[in-house]
């Protein structure tokens, strides 16, 4: 239910790694970087690891639960893309 606007800081695709910022929205948030990476552990293997900073403390929770309930979808979204393309 929260709204936020996000603009792209990093978009790296030798380092593999998405790094953005929030400018507005519903949250009172004074600065905020989040960043991703995917580092390949071989196998068809990765690991995503997110980091977030965010100011004030407060508003850190709200993020926390944002983002783990997304990244616990990831891995069913991504095994449905590619199990059917397009």
């Amino acid at each position: 239910g929260t709204r936020l606007v996000e603009s792209t800081v990093t978009l790296n695709d030798e380092l593999r790694r998405y790094q953005y910022r929030v400018t507005s929205g519903d949250l009172r948030v004074g600065s905020h970087l989040g960043t991703v990476d995917v580092l390949e552990l071989g196998a068809g293997r990765s690991l995503l690891v997110y980091g977030s900073d965010v100011e004030p403390p407060e508003a850190a929770e709200a993020f926390d639960t944002a983002i783990s309930e997304a990244v616990a979808g990831l891995n069913e979204y991504l095994t449905e893309r590619v199990s059917s393309p397009g």
